[in-house]
């Protein structure tokens, strides 16, 4: 079951995207299977978008620890609550493993 913050973190992440203001730039398969999407973010700071990088690791054995991302709301809370930029990554991946 969704948690309200990931609720609250998808949500965000949706609008976002819808607004062309939260987009994929790029994705990129690394080596030992981890892929990593480029994102461009305006959500913060419209004059000065942001480039996040959010990173799949397939290998680590802890669930949690499986996707990273170099945005300050994954470095204070990603222990226990995804980032938007994760949660729109993640989205994008599972409509790929699904196609």
């Amino acid at each position: 079951m969704l948690t309200k913050a990931v609720m609250d973190r998808l949500n965000r992440a949706l609008v976002g995207a819808s607004a062309g203001m939260l987009k994929i730039l790029a994705k990129f398969h690394l080596p030992k299977g981890q892929v990593m999407w480029q994102i461009w973010s305006a959500m913060s700071d419209q004059r000065n978008p942001s480039i996040y990088q959010v990173i799949f690791d397939p290998s680590t054995n802890v669930p949690g620890e499986r996707w990273t991302c170099t945005c300050q709301d994954f470095a204070r809370h990603g222990h226990q609550t995804p980032c938007k930029h994760i949660l729109l990554a993640q989205l994008e991946h599972q409509q790929r493993v699904e196609a």
